[in-house]
């Protein structure tokens, strides 16, 4: 995988360690109630972030971010050598370009060169350019240790990596226990493997299944309906009530200026978070929610993925993107060349979407690069959504 995919994807699991930024799995579960929402502040032209703006060449920072204090204004400048990156934007201080370092991010069923490729040993050896996992019947403690198609399960009171239960089979104490396009449907009798978006609105499902494996409901989405219930329900689609994107002034929190449609199934309303864009402006925007045009597109693709025959090749973990923060390598090394860029484009820009809105092209090729090199390749270097939009409504009118 390129080196600048490996920073990219690195970025992204930092940023969502540090500030919480949410990932298409993250925002999967349910979101606060209507009660916890903050309080809306009504004066959207108020700058409420830092601002990131291009370095003029009379700017002489010797930096690839440089922060001035006065004006909550990152200046940012693209590292000229494609080796080096510009580090992660946590505090407010000046950053140079390092040198990237390279980092093991192969796991079972990924390509290697030697052992050294293979992350946290959860590999038992490189050969013929795989990482080698661990083999049906062998003891395991993860997941992560298994060859693809199988799992780290109990049987017969021992942990042993054992094959992928099909759809409709019982025993799974975790949805990758399943095959690639199913997940464990928790039951007071037994678990049972269920196809991921089976299960339509109101259908009732244990909370811990709502809390694991949310993905089973059609709408992706599922609700406790009171604090201390042992039943929980897949929701109707949960989208955005007015149209995307939508500005807000309360970053990293639930806002109701980011509320959603409310849910006729449930009779619920939801909202998404407030989060901060890497724009000129310092503008924040609602974050997408699972029924918005953007986010069904994605779907879409996660299901043609989990489908393939391709993510056989595959550890079950990488049944989704970026598990853990780490990589799409596998997905890259085994699917077909258009699917995946498609695949892989729809996660970037779902993932990314409120810090790539508006930004300007020097912060995409500073901080985004991979982003912004698909999304040129993807339709020139249009910073309006509405191209994305559209192309999501699109792939949702002619799914059927």
């Amino acid at each position: 995988m390129p080196e600048n995919v490996r920073c990219l994807l690195f970025l992204s699991f930092i940023l969502l360690f540090v500030y919480g930024i949410p990932s298409p799995n993250s925002i999967l579960h349910p979101y606060s109630p209507l009660g916890s929402f903050s309080d809306p502040i009504k004066d959207l032209s108020a700058p409420v972030c830092n601002k990131y703006k291009c370095q003029e060449s009379s700017q002489d920072y010797n930096s690839c971010s440089y922060f001035e204090q006065d004006e909550s204004t990152f200046y940012v400048k693209p590292c000229s050598d494609p080796s080096y990156s510009c580090s992660v934007l946590i505090d407010k201080l000046n950053y140079t370009c390092q040198l990237k370092t390279p980092t093991p991010t192969s796991f079972p069923g990924d390509k290697c060169s030697s052992i050294d490729d293979c992350y946290g040993g959860y590999s038992q050896s490189c050969t013929n350019g795989i990482c080698i996992g661990r083999k049906i019947g062998d003891a395991c403690t993860s997941s992560y240790q298994c060859s693809p198609n199988s799992t780290c399960r109990e049987i017969n009171g021992n942990l042993q990596c054992a094959p992928l239960l099909e759809i409709g089979e019982t025993g799974c104490s975790q949805e990758f226990d399943c095959v690639y396009n199913a997940g464990c449907n928790f039951t007071s009798s037994s678990n049972v493997c269920v196809a991921y978006g089976s299960l339509s609105p109101g259908t009732e499902i244990l909370v811990k299944t709502c809390n694991l494996s949310e993905n089973l409901c059609s709408s992706h989405t599922c609700l406790q309906r009171a604090a201390g219930d042992e039943t929980a329900v897949c929701t109707g689609e949960v989208s955005s009530n007015a149209q995307i994107p939508i500005a807000c002034n309360s970053p990293q929190t639930y806002t109701n200026q980011c509320i959603s449609k409310l849910d006729n199934y449930t009779n619920w309303e939801t909202s998404s978070v407030c989060s901060c864009g890497y724009n000129s402006d310092g503008n924040a925007y609602c974050d997408l929610l699972p029924g918005d045009a953007p986010m069904q597109a994605y779907y879409r693709e996660l299901k043609k993925w989990q489908e393939s025959s391709a993510i056989k090749n595959c550890n079950t973990i990488w049944r989704y993107p970026m598990y853990n923060g780490l990589n799409l390598q596998c997905a890259e090394n085994n699917y077909e060349k258009s699917s995946y860029e498609s695949f892989f484009y729809w996660f970037l820009y779902t993932t990314l979407y409120v810090e790539v809105y508006e930004a300007e092209d020097c912060v995409l090729k500073t901080f985004y690069p991979v982003y912004y090199s698909m999304k040129n390749s993807n339709g020139g270097d249009n910073d309006d959504s509405a191209r994305e939009i559209a192309l999501a409504s699109l792939l949702l009118l002619f799914s059927n």
